[in-house]
């Protein structure tokens, strides 16, 4: 289920009592401010079920989290770690000095959603606006990019991301091989999946990358891969 951040703000929290600390105009203060307006949780309906499970973590706090990720240049892990020890995190997430975020899982499975469900690119699209209500995008200004090319639509732009699901096809197939005792090369050939051992996935993908069916069309090729490796034909 979809998990709401509540509309009432506990002025003792780190984003009341140390947002000036940081300094009106830092990013982590900005984000305290005005994170939770920028990015609604109710515009993420679409990524949850409503009738089932428990509420989940507010996703415009994983909002958050991924853009000061990028922004750092930090791994998922130090990530986590910084969301529930780094007071400057605590600022721009809204979270109370004894709270943490989620687990690494949650924010790898949030951005996994965001992909299939090509949401990143109205993420982006608004996080733009948003700083050029906010008179930020003139000219002048000292602009910091805190992102990945994930929105960006090119072969090269999208590489990263699909071919870290090819390297776990790969991760994948070692693993049915070495369990099961089969010929990684014959079972290669046999189930197509020669194109995830290439040096480059999407290097060696002829598809619009312009085209949002063609890219939907090919992730669900991607899940079709990852199942004839569990479950290979004539076995």
């Amino acid at each position: 289920m979809l998990g709401k951040r509540s509309p009432q703000r506990d002025p003792s929290r780190p984003d009341h009592t140390l947002r000036d600390h940081l300094g009106g105009k830092s990013f982590y203060a900005m984000l305290a401010k005005d994170g939770q307006k920028w990015f609604r949780d109710e515009d993420f309906v679409g990524l949850y079920r409503e009738d089932f499970g428990r509420p989940s973590v507010p996703p415009s706090q994983l909002c958050v989290a991924l853009l000061r990720q990028s922004h750092d240049g930090v791994s998922d892990d130090e990530s986590i770690e910084r969301a529930a020890y780094d007071l400057r995190w605590k600022v721009a997430l809204g979270l109370g000095l004894d709270e943490k975020l989620c687990a690494k899982s949650t924010l790898q499975l949030f951005r996994a959603k965001l992909v299939l469900h090509e949401a990143h690119e109205k993420l982006f699209e608004k996080s733009v606006q948003a700083r050029r209500e906010a008179g930020l995008l003139g000219r002048g200004r000292n602009v910091s990019v805190a992102i990945d090319t994930t929105p960006v639509l090119g072969r090269g732009a999208v590489k990263d991301t699909y071919n870290l699901v090819s390297d776990a096809i790969q991760c994948l197939v070692e693993a049915c091989c070495e369990l099961k005792g089969w010929d990684r090369d014959q079972l290669v050939d046999e189930q197509g999946l020669s194109r995830h051992f290439a040096s480059s996935f999407a290097g060696a993908v002829d598809l619009d990358w312009s085209d949002a069916g063609a890219r939907r069309a090919l992730v669900g090729q991607r899940v079709s891969d990852s199942r004839a490796v569990e479950a290979p034909q004539g076995t």
